[in-house]
């Protein structure tokens, strides 16, 4: 290391210090969408929504580890039909200094109704366009939802629709609250 930066000095030299100390992350998630909305989660001890997913173990593929992870963390299955993957996004990872993320992304629906399990202590559904104020991770907003919006795998919401999509699901919310414990709690601008 004192070779590495034996040619750096002053803050070119703490520059090159982080440089070194980059981390980076591969991370397999899944996008899920219902109406204009993406299933979001947020881990214990964080701020920051993600997407379901998790960093793959040692021999296991893409979708073993999706699979896997759903299950510990949502008490959901992956369906098969009509899964496919997007495409690998890179971008900050949220809550880590000095680290990159990689999210390998796939589309695909559920079996049965996601609820907080393991680490995962709030999950809820996300309207990008409407809800502007909810801290999602960096690679969501820059990457996934501007590509998931130009695809069309995301519908597009009107500011004028968001009022009685958010009414909807505060609807919904409460009918299935008693049976399932995330939380759908829309947020308005004004």
């Amino acid at each position: 290391m004192a070779n590495f930066l034996a040619g750096f000095t002053g803050t070119n030299r703490c520059k090159a210090t982080l440089m070194n100390k980059a981390r980076h992350i591969l991370k397999v998630a899944i996008a899920v969408v219902e109406g204009h909305s993406l299933l979001v989660v947020r881990k214990r001890s964080s701020a920051t929504f993600i997407l379901p997913g998790c960093k793959p173990e040692r021999r296991e593929d893409d979708m073993e580890a999706l699979t896997r992870e759903v299950w510990e963390e949502l008490g959901c299955t992956v369906r098969d039909a009509g899964l496919f993957l997007v495409g690998d996004f890179s971008d900050v990872a949220a809550d880590h200094r000095n680290t990159t993320v990689t999210v390998r992304l796939f589309y695909g629906l559920l079996g049965g109704k996601p609820s907080p399990k393991a680490e995962i202590e709030e999950c809820r559904w996300y309207s990008p366009l409407c809800e502007r104020d909810l801290r999602v991770a960096p690679s969501i907003s820059n990457k996934i939802v501007p590509h998931l919006l130009s695809a069309k795998l995301l519908p597009r919401i009107s500011r004028r629709q968001s009022k009685a999509h958010f009414a909807r699901n505060r609807t919904r919310a409460a009918h299935i609250s008693d049976q399932v414990s995330y939380d759908i709690q829309p947020r308005f601008r004004r």
